[in-house]
């Protein structure tokens, strides 16, 4: 059985809204659309090293920080962040997760580095997202506390 995709135009538009400011600001780097079994958004390729040098995940959350925060943190799928540990710790590729929230300020994104000084602040939960009635929405995952997020701004 095949599982629905839930990316629609207000998804696409954020990744294109993401991707035009982060090459503004890395003229030198291309983010590259992975496909779906890559489990992460973008792989970074470094113009003048002819090589992927990071990869890239964006999540755009329509809840503010404060909200977020009462959950503990932000969620993101286990198998989403297996897949993460997988390129930093088999590849040596460093993974960046960026975040948008509600209420953050335009061209601005909290980043968290999947690295190993960051794995004892995390915690693993269960997310149920009963809102799409899809039992196979319902996961375990990894809650990232929005407090050990860096915050940038791929504006200036």
């Amino acid at each position: 059985m095949t599982r629905p995709i839930y990316e629609n135009a207000e998804d696409l538009a954020n990744e294109d809204i993401f991707k035009n400011l982060f090459h503004q600001r890395f003229p030198n780097l291309e983010l590259r659309k992975n496909p779906l079994q890559y489990r992460i958004d973008w792989s970074v390729y470094d113009k003048s090293l002819e090589a992927v040098v990071a990869m890239v995940e964006l999540k755009c959350r329509n809840y503010t920080r404060r909200k977020i925060d009462s959950w503990g943190g932000l969620m993101v799928s286990l198998n989403k962040w297996r897949a993460a540990v997988s390129y930093f710790e088999e590849l040596n590729l460093p993974v960046r997760f960026y975040f948008k929230f509600l209420d953050t300020q335009e061209g601005e994104y909290l980043r968290f580095d999947a690295t190993r000084q960051n794995y004892q602040h995390l915690k693993i939960g269960y997310m149920n997202m009963k809102k799409r009635n899809d039992k196979q929405d319902m996961e375990p995952c990894v809650v990232i506390p929005t407090e050990i997020m860096e915050s940038r701004n791929l504006i200036h």
